[in-house]
């Protein structure tokens, strides 16, 4: 972060940077309500672009980007300044979950929308490390006058490539050279044997470029062997604390496949929810049945997503899942997951 500005202000609340002339004596519009607030900063924290920057916008609202270690003074500092973003509603049909920031530890960051002159105050705040302009969208092939990208992806033997002139073509072809994949496939590389972790809400592995890549278990004697490789902390977080999964928790990404059914008269419609299981085996007769919890296939399929556990080889061992991605109620149609 070449051009931060490292600040530190004193006891009397003057704010002192590495500007031109090394202070600013005022951080606040003179008819500011916050003008005369004092303000007691013991820490160092780095500006980017440098705070003239920001003051220069004085009454203009700015969007910053705060990295903090403690996100729950920055939250109380935008509560008492009336900075926090109005919640949305649930008229859309979602949930709103109450978020316990107080629980929120280590280093975070958050995006405060204030008046630029008020940036400098984010200095006074506990934890904050770094005030810095949100990172936009890489550039689009329209916005950069390109008609595209083309990538060729050498496969190892210095022979085959994937990809060239007839690839399929991202719009966001600034993307590969920001995250530095361009010099990769220059030197061969290509990423095989490599387990990647997506510290993130989720990944499609529908994409057709992620498609079959999913880490699994590699160990004979773990009865996950062949399994895919998923964790999410939250998740587990209120599974093991509130015993909560999805649909009781909105946002888990744990199924509860707790309810059983049967299939008593063997006509292959469960007996209580009517699904189909036609040409499925269960070897103790009691199949568990969930919801899956991605609202963008829910979205898709245009209802809820049954998804059905099943014991196929051995007796109350349910190591089988069957979700119902054309919604159409059958299993018998749909891969099994094992």
């Amino acid at each position: 972060m070449a051009s931060a500005t490292p600040l530190v202000a004193p006891s009397d609340g003057d704010v002192v940077g590495n500007s031109a002339d090394n202070s600013h004596s005022q951080v606040g519009s003179p008819n500011s309500p916050f003008r005369d607030i004092p303000e007691v900063y013991s820490q160092a924290v780095a500006f980017s672009p440098e705070l003239d920057w920001w003051l220069e916008r004085d009454s203009e609202e700015v969007r910053a980007l705060v990295i903090t270690r403690d996100l729950y003074s920055l939250h109380t500092w935008q509560e008492k300044y009336q900075l926090l973003p109005e919640q949305s509603g649930d008229e859309a049909g979602g949930r709103l979950v109450e978020s316990d920031v107080e629980s929120l530890t280590g280093i975070q960051h958050r995006i405060v929308t204030l008046p630029g002159w008020q940036v400098a105050k984010l200095a006074g705040v506990s934890g904050t490390m770094v005030v810095m302009k949100p990172p936009e969208n890489p550039q689009t092939a329209s916005d950069s006058g390109r008609d595209g990208f083309s990538a060729g992806i050498a496969t190892g033997d210095g022979e085959d490539v994937i990809g060239g002139d007839d690839a399929p073509q991202p719009t966001t072809w600034a993307a590969v050279d920001l995250h530095g994949a361009t010099g990769s496939w220059q030197r061969n590389i290509t990423g095989q044997g490599v387990n990647v972790a997506i510290v993130d809400s989720g990944i499609d592995f529908a994409h057709p470029d992620l498609n079959g890549t999913q880490a699994r278990v590699d160990d004979p004697t773990s009865p996950w062997d062949g399994w895919p490789i998923m964790f999410d902390g939250r998740s587990l977080h209120r599974w093991l604390n509130d015993g909560d999964t999805y649909p009781s928790d909105g946002s888990s990404w744990f199924a509860d496949t707790s309810t059983t059914d049967l299939d008593a008269d063997g006509d292959g419609l469960l007996d209580s929810s009517g699904l189909n299981i036609t040409g499925l085996v269960s070897q103790s007769g009691v199949w568990h049945l969930g919801e899956h919890p991605d609202n963008n296939l829910q979205n898709k399929v245009g209802d809820d997503v049954a998804v059905l556990v099943v014991d196929e080889v051995s007796n109350s061992t349910y190591d089988t899942v069957y979700v119902d991605l054309d919604g159409d109620g059958e299993f018998g149609d749909e891969f099994p997951m094992r």
